[in-house]
């Protein structure tokens, strides 16, 4: 039996939508925690992790670190539907904001 392919989604709204709340997020982290051009990489999330504030304030460092975790997977699954994979939607969610 042949496994069937998800068409790639050509409507970018939900991704770009997606790729937004990512941003988003991570300013809300590098707010708190002081961790300049926190760009939401996975180096950067345990960076965060092992930061004063996340220790100082563990109850909101551990809820921004799960909207980073729920924006990170929605971002991924989104650019998924539109072909993207990673970390290749991560590259272009930073990019679109250096070409702004």
């Amino acid at each position: 039996m042949r496994a069937l392919k998800t068409p790639k989604n050509t409507d970018t709204t939900d991704f770009e939508a997606a790729m937004k709340q990512f941003r988003d997020v991570c300013k809300m982290i590098e707010d708190f925690s002081g961790i300049a051009n926190f760009h939401g990489g996975f180096d950067e999330a345990m960076q965060f992790l092992a930061s004063p504030a996340f220790a100082a304030d563990k109850t909101q460092g551990t809820y921004l670190f799960s909207l980073w975790q729920g924006a990170d997977k929605a971002a991924t699954y989104e650019a998924a539907k539109c072909g993207v994979g990673q970390p290749e939607w991560w590259y272009q969610c930073w990019q679109e904001v250096q070409e702004a």
